[in-house]
């Protein structure tokens, strides 16, 4: 049987969940039965050294997207659909949309992938986003990486089937990575409790909140460190944050980090502060990495990743206080980190990205090559 031929679709490569999955997936199609390869608008991002040389891989342009850019772009997805049996939009937006039309044009199946709250999100969003989403209804198949994430978008808009195919890691990877050494410059921050943190510095995830848990923490004699992984948007606002509440000598921005996991493992809590969130990878990462862990129940991910807090403490969202105290008990009970650590790895093991790459891999032959009725 020949192989099934996959586009997967991505506007840009930077250090966002979806893109990362994008590129996990296409690595992990079987070679044997898929011939996969992934289209980028643009050669920007900090996850292009993730790409290995046996990927194939298409650029469309080499700098920042413009909006006189969209026609190009367009034109594209129609030459990247032309040479496919199924095309996925791997993250919404422009991306997803133009490989929507040039799919629907050419009469190919198109997979759309969903990565958020869209129920929240949608409010941050330009009204074409918006208007874009109402043409999901013309996919072959729309897949939310999360029941969360499902719900949300069945609210906006019930008449589009939805499937769920869950988000994964490669937890050996994640685990082999962990135990790289820390950089020399930064191995003294974890001789003190450490908290960590890991995502882009923007306002759905709600560093700010995190800062100002740490600061109430320390004001309360719980003495750690804050060491915040990421950049964004949001980090000069961040720093200053932490100047006026006196706690700028210890929360500490060490920016993007290829490889995070081995600060992770050194530190002692792991804390996810989001507003809201479509699956929350870094979750299962931080219980690969063995690490005990504090989320924020937002809606869409956490609850379902830590099996409604049996994998880890759930507190009330945005809500600075009740992070601080759910930090503050997980710092001062040593015991009950030591049982989240113990019974880490087999959650992280329901994650891993084979499970995510099977659910796919299946999707994708059935678009590929519907049964005969």
């Amino acid at each position: 049987m020949d192989k099934v031929k996959v586009v997967i679709c991505v506007p840009n490569l930077h250090g966002g969940g979806a893109e990362r999955v994008a590129l996990q997936l296409a690595r992990g199609l079987d070679p044997q039965h898929f011939d996969a390869r992934l289209y980028v608008h643009e050669r920007q991002g900090t996850l292009l050294g993730m790409i290995s040389p046996e990927m194939q891989v298409t650029f469309q342009n080499d700098k920042p997207y413009r909006r006189n850019q969209l026609p190009r772009n367009f034109l594209g997805s129609l030459d990247q659909a032309r040479d496919a049996d199924v095309v996925v939009g791997a993250n919404e937006g422009r991306a997803s949309a133009l490989a929507l039309v040039a799919g629907r044009l050419l009469g190919k199946p198109v997979a759309l992938w969903l990565h958020t709250d869209w129920a929240r999100f949608s409010q941050r969003v330009s009204w074409r986003q918006r208007l874009a989403l109402r043409l999901y209804r013309h996919a072959s198949a729309v897949v939310a990486c999360s029941d969360g994430a499902a719900r949300s978008f069945a609210g906006m808009f019930p008449q589009i089937p939805l499937r769920t195919i869950s988000n994964g890691i490669p937890v050996a990877q994640v685990r082999r990575l962990a135990e790289e050494p820390l950089p020399p410059e930064d191995q003294a921050l974890f001789t003190d409790p450490v908290v960590v943190t890991v995502g882009r510095l923007d306002h759905p995830k709600a560093h700010d909140l995190l800062i100002a848990a740490h600061a109430q923490l320390r004001e309360g004699g719980h003495w750690h460190r804050l060491v915040i992984l990421g950049e964004g948007p949001l980090r000069g606002a961040l720093e200053d944050q932490a100047r006026e509440l006196g706690v700028a000598d210890s929360v500490h921005f060490l920016g993007f980090q290829s490889n995070p996991y081995r600060y992770m493992r050194h530190a002692t809590v792991f804390a996810l502060s989001s507003r809201y969130e479509g699956f929350g990878l870094v979750l299962a990462e931080a219980l690969a990495c063995g690490l005990p862990v504090v989320s924020a129940d937002c809606p869409s991910g956490p609850r379902e990743v830590l099996d409604g807090g049996r994998f880890g403490m759930l507190v009330p969202p945005e809500n600075a206080a009740e992070l601080a105290a759910g930090i503050g008990a997980l710092l001062a009970d040593p015991e009950r980190r030591k049982e989240l650590v113990r019974i880490s790895g087999e959650r992280a093991q329901d994650y891993d990205i084979s499970t995510m790459v099977d659910g796919w891999s299946r999707l994708l032959q059935v678009l590929a090559r519907p049964p005969a009725r």
